[in-house]
């Protein structure tokens, strides 16, 4: 849990460094291979980073009594560890969706 906190913070001061949103090009769909790799690597992180807290807090008012400590450690943690994955490719998908979408509105009132 302290990875994905820590990851996901670093991972949202490198995708989004200003309070606007940087555009697509500088980040997610950077012309160099390495950086539009390194930048998609802290998006991942950072939509775990916000579907790990949401599924918490889901999971929380849903189930008052939710209780992890009557299953084993493994199953614990990989209950934990996968719970937010469904949440991060929606997340993933609307980030890249709207970097990209204010790319396009960026260029075409620069034209």
């Amino acid at each position: 849990m302290t990875f994905q906190f820590v990851a996901g913070m670093i991972g949202f001061c490198v995708v989004f460094p200003n309070p606007t949103p940087s555009p697509a090009s500088r980040n997610i769909d950077h012309p160099s291979r390495a950086w539009r790799i390194f930048f998609r690597i802290m998006a991942v992180f950072m939509c775990y980073l916000f579907s790990s807290l949401v599924t918490i807090v889901v999971v929380a008012s849903v189930f008052e009594n939710y209780h992890l400590q009557d299953l084993p450690e493994i199953k614990r943690a990989m209950l934990i560890a996968t719970q937010p994955i469904p949440l991060l490719i929606v997340f993933y998908w609307l980030i890249t969706k709207g970097l990209r979408k204010l790319e396009r509105n960026r260029v075409k009132a620069g034209q």
